[in-house]
């Protein structure tokens, strides 16, 4: 008799932490993506990333590059890893190839994770692009029938990529003839120089005869005449008068026509001049003052009151226009960039401040009249004074996650700050990688306008657009789980923490009164059917596990914090919302505990992230609310949040 064996395998439902945004806007997640938009697809605890370029498409279509990508295990390293030992047949997650028919559009496949190396480079040649493989289209030279007319080839040495030679000779010829001259044709003719017929000017040693290319008729006939200057006619007008600029050696005696009553370089700033069209005329001619200062102040209040009382002074370097400064001035540590000797009129500032500083509001004041108002323009008379304050702000609030996999439904947008010492959305984690950014509508990175900044991203650049279907986590997990230990009936409040167990309240929950600390050995799930309110830290220690399973949505109260400067998770383990929930960090209105920490899986439909470190001015520099992956649930959770898959194997009797 034959018997029938059953063998099982656990593999973790949730593969790894993310943080998700699921409907619009922001979402993180951490080496797997669920939520109420996505599937669960992850890559095997144990295993990391490799790809390997396999070499060129065939043509017509090898500019493109075939890539390997595949997951192996830990234990080989991708330098060393043979595509055979890493395949799906072998129990090591996928393997793909980007390009293998020449078609594909994405270079990111949206089922295979982040890369931890590239193979080599086909044939020795071609430059990286954004695959990870090489463009083949640059693999070779040119030549004479492929299409293009470049390199050395010419209509004389290749007409099938260059077109005919006709009239007598076009210039690229490599022919001076025809019409073509040193002017009009340098890389036929060469380069003009010295006296040189052709070269556009009349020479002292040309005249209408010898070239009546540059010299027009009575050009040369040594009298300066109407039409004629020291340009077009230098042989008969050695010197500028009449060019309708006083300038050189001229003056009203030696060329009243360009330095009479009225014109441009006669030392006198006339009505009809300013410092815009005749600075050297008009630059300081009167006794105004134009002064500019920086400074920083809160986002919530941008009002003239605060940007004339703040002391909080940043370096600015400022442009005036029209001026007669050859450089920009720079107001430092409080003090003003003064523009001294001014005459009345219209002027335009611009101002360049750090990077991270955002200008919000320019208010100028003039003494005389006494006028006030807002702007980069303004007028100055009565030689008075005329001051602008610049109001900045710095920074916008962003949000930075740490060691995982990011996934929105929608759109992905925060726009990493310019003063950020690790200037990615996502940096990298424990293991010294980051994981995978995925979009299904737009990301955006930078807080320059138009600019999406892919740059910024991750050490690694990974970046993929695609969605999955919605699950509803809620109710997956609370068939999974079955009956609770203990069950709460209306609006319930937990003051301190539970003993391990499965708990379920009927209501809403709110943590209060003491902080958690779950340590090793514990395990706490919570199912809601309601709204969650954490008004407590609730940290992890060891293999302690704890998770929130809630079916609407999940506040976390302003008080849970920590400074700008602390990276400490003030909330850990895994919290799920329903498809229709939020998770919500709350304002930043607590003195000390502005920045929120959270370490763990966060699963929502949508994310409300409203942290901001204006109050600290720290938003150019740190990220207001920070997301951390640990890879320790994967192994603490409890054995209902794990696929247990089965296969049936013969075995002899």
């Amino acid at each position: 008799m034959r018997h029938i064996k059953k063998r099982q395998r656990n593999h973790f439902f949730f593969s790894v932490l993310f943080i998700l945004l699921g409907v619009s806007a922001f979402f993180v997640a951490a080496n797997q993506l669920f939520n109420p938009d996505t599937s669960v697809h992850g890559q095997l605890y144990g295993t990391h990333n490799c790809s390997y370029n396999v070499g060129c498409c065939s043509p017509p279509n090898d500019e493109k590059t075939q890539v390997l990508y595949l997951t192996c295990p830990l234990s080989i390293p991708c330098s060393d890893a043979n595509p055979d030992d890493c395949d799906a047949d072998n129990g090591y997650g996928c393997s793909y190839i980007a390009g293998s028919d020449c078609s594909v559009a994405g270079c990111h496949p949206t089922y295979c994770w982040g890369v931890c190396g590239l193979g080599g480079c086909p044939g020795g040649c071609g430059s990286q692009d954004d695959c990870g493989g090489v463009s083949c289209g640059s693999c070779g030279s040119p030549s004479c029938g492929d299409g293009s007319c470049d390199g050395s080839e010419t209509c004389s040495s290749c007409a099938s990529d260059c077109g005919s030679c006709s009239g007598g000779g076009s210039c690229g010829d490599g022919s001076c003839t025809g019409s073509e001259t040193c002017t009009s044709c340098s890389s036929d003719c060469g380069a003009c120089s010295g006296a040189s017929c052709g070269n556009g000017t009349c020479e002292a040693s040309e005249d209408s005869s010898s070239c009546p290319a540059d010299c027009p008729t009575n050009c040369g006939n040594i009298v300066c005449e109407l039409g004629e200057d020291s340009s077009s006619c230098p042989v008969d007008c050695p010197v500028s008068c009449g060019n309708g600029s006083c300038d050189g050696s001229e003056t009203t005696l030696t060329c009243p026509t360009d330095c009479g009553p009225g014109f441009c370089g006669n030392t006198v700033c006339e009505a009809a001049e300013s410092i815009g069209s005749c600075a050297v005329d008009c630059c300081d001619t009167g006794t105004s003052t134009i002064r500019v200062r920086g400074v920083v102040v809160p986002a919530s209040d941008t009002s003239r009151s605060a940007a004339e009382s703040s002391t909080t002074y940043i370096d600015i370097d400022v442009t005036l226009s029209p001026s007669c400064e050859l450089a920009a001035l720079t107001a430092s540590s409080g003090s003003y960039a003064t523009f001294t000797d001014y005459p009345d009129g219209t002027y335009t500032i611009t101002a360049s401040a750090p990077a991270g500083y955002i200008l919000q509001a320019a208010y100028w004041d003039s003494d005389v009249p006494g006028a006030q108002g807002t702007g980069l323009t303004a007028d100055i008379e009565n030689n008075g004074t005329l001051t602008w304050h610049l109001a900045y702000t710095a920074g916008t609030p962003w949000v930075q996650a740490q060691g995982g996999d990011v996934y929105a439904a929608n759109n992905i947008s925060s726009p990493v700050a310019a003063g950020a010492s690790s200037q990615f959305f996502m940096t990298d984690g424990a293991s010294g990688s980051p994981g995978v950014v995925t979009y299904g509508a737009s990301y955006d990175f930078d807080s320059a306008a138009g600019v999406q900044g892919e740059a910024y991203v991750s050490s690694d650049g990974w970046l993929a657009n695609d969605t999955f279907p919605a699950t509803d986590y809620y109710s997956v997990m609370y068939q999974r789980f079955g009956s609770p230990d203990a069950t709460s009936t209306g609006n319930t409040t937990y003051t301190s923490e539970r003993p391990s167990g499965t708990y379920f309240v009927d209501g809403n929950l709110t943590i209060s009164t003491a902080d958690w600390n779950v340590t090793s050995g514990e395990s706490i799930v919570v199912f809601v059917d309601g709204d969650l309110t954490i008004n407590r830290k609730i940290n992890l220690s060891g293999t302690g596990f704890v998770s929130f399973i809630v079916n609407g949505d999940i506040t976390i109260a302003s008080t849970v914090g920590v400074t700008y400067s602390s990276a400490t998770p003030v909330i850990e383990g895994m919290y799920i919302t329903s498809p229709s929930g939020t998770i919500s960090t709350s304002a930043s209105t607590t003195v000390g505990s502005e920045r929120f920490v959270g370490e763990g899986i966060f699963v929502t439909g949508d994310f409300i992230l409203p942290r901001d470190l204006d109050s600290v001015s720290q938003n150019n520099s740190t990220a207001a609310e920070l997301f951390i992956y640990n890879p320790q649930l994967l192994v603490s959770m409890p054995e209902a949040m794990k696929d247990v898959p089965v296969s049936w194997q013969e075995v002899a009797p």
